[in-house]
């Protein structure tokens, strides 16, 4: 047929950083658009990717916002700790960003300890 249809920018973090960093929007944002339009895994790949497009300083703040407001034992807390470690980002780095006290202000250390475990990502 000789029809070649390419996948959608969306699906390639290098394009879609491409683009995104054409937006008139802080690096930060840009990240955050980054993010949160590609179709597809969180995997260290894309971590790399996210690693390569962005400054050190950029990852950091957005990694900060995406844990502020979130307990180690509130279901969104446990996800981005998964998500974190997937995309192959720094344990000693992420025990700066965990918010360990439950609601009640009670400190729950081997409760990260266990969402790092059930992870099942090795560091």
């Amino acid at each position: 047929m000789g029809i070649f249809i390419d996948v959608p920018d969306r699906c390639d973090p290098e394009r879609l950083a491409d683009r995104v960093q054409q937006l008139p929007l802080s690096r930060k944002e840009q990240l955050t658009a980054w993010k949160e339009f590609y179709l597809g895994n969180d995997t260290e790949e894309l971590g790399n990717a996210m690693r390569t497009h962005f400054p050190v300083e950029v990852c950091e703040e957005y990694w900060r916002d995406r844990f502020a407001g979130y307990h180690v034992d509130s279901y969104g807390g446990s996800l981005r700790i998964r998500e974190y470690l997937s995309l192959g980002f720094d344990l000693e780095k992420l025990c700066s960003l965990v918010n360990y006290e439950d609601k009640y202000g009670k400190p729950r250390y081997e409760l990260f300890l266990k969402f790092v475990m059930d992870t099942r990502i090795y560091i």
